[in-house]
């Protein structure tokens, strides 16, 4: 019995462990993610996506492609969209670029409508591609 007990809270604290910080990661929004393909012509598709969880709010988001150059990486695009309440928000931008290595960042910034503050700024990193 005592064995089947420890058997039962050793899952417990494993799913609180590693389960949960994935859902409870933001306060303000539900989900955010990006992506970046490059085609074989050098067209990069960058994309971003926020599903704000809070109504009385209004939600920036910023899509921008780095690319990755003596040992750093710079912003050379970025593409910017808002919208308020619940509304999901996606963004696509698009791209020609030379030969190299390059990444999407999407960051999006909530602020409450009423006073204006800034409630959340949290900022996605994808993958980087070369081309």
């Amino acid at each position: 019995m005592k064995k089947k007990a420890c058997v039962i809270v050793l899952a417990i604290v494993i799913f609180v462990l590693f389960c949960l910080p994935l859902y409870a990661r933001y306060s303000y929004i539900t989900m955010l993610s990006g992506g970046l393909s490059i085609d074989s012509y050098g067209l990069a598709n960058c994309t971003g996506l926020i599903i704000p969880s809070n109504s009385n709010t209004r939600t920036f988001l910023t899509v921008t492609l780095e690319q990755y150059n003596n040992g750093s990486w710079a912003g050379i695009e970025s593409w910017t969209n808002s919208g308020s309440g619940l509304a999901s928000i996606s963004l696509t931008g698009k791209r020609y670029v030379s030969r190299g290595t390059y990444r999407v960042v999407v960051n999006a910034k909530v602020y409450d409508t009423s006073s204006g503050e800034l409630l959340e700024d949290v900022s996605y990193t994808t993958s980087e591609k070369t081309y």
